[in-house]
C-alpha cells in the first residue's frame, strides 16, 4: 500500500511536470482539509487507484457516513490506512 500510494505521487509529479515539493504541499493540503482535494488534479490520480473514492450523498439514506478525519463531503479515502500512509509520506519529507 505504501508503494501504491508513493508510485501514484510519481507519476503526478512526471505527468504534471510538477516539483515533488509542490505535489506534497498539495498532499498536506489534502490532508488537512480532504475537501480540498477537489480542487487540485491529484484528485483524478487518487481516484484511479482507488486511494480516494467519490461519495454519494444519496447513501447517508440508508447508511450513516461518520465525521472521520479520512472522510469529507464529497470524497474519502478508501479505508483509513490510505490516510495514514499519506500522513507518513508527509511526515518523512519534513
Amino acid at each position: 500500500m505504501i508503494n501504491k500510494c508513493r508510485s501514484v505521487l510519481k507519476r503526478y509529479v512526471r505527468e504534471n511536470n510538477i516539483s515533488p515539493r509542490q505535489c506534497l504541499e498539495e498532499l498536506s493540503n489534502i490532508m488537512n482539509n480532504i475537501d480540498e482535494l477537489g480542487y487540485y488534479r491529484l484528485l483524478n490520480y487518487m481516484l484511479y487507484e482507488n486511494i480516494v473514492i467519490p461519495i454519494d450523498r444519496r447513501i447517508e439514506r440508508i447508511s450513516h457516513i461518520p465525521k472521520e478525519e479520512w472522510i469529507g463531503r464529497d470524497v474519502a479515502f478508501q479505508t483509513p490506512i490510505y490516510y495514514y500512509i499519506s500522513s507518513l509520506l508527509l511526515s518523512s519529507r519534513k
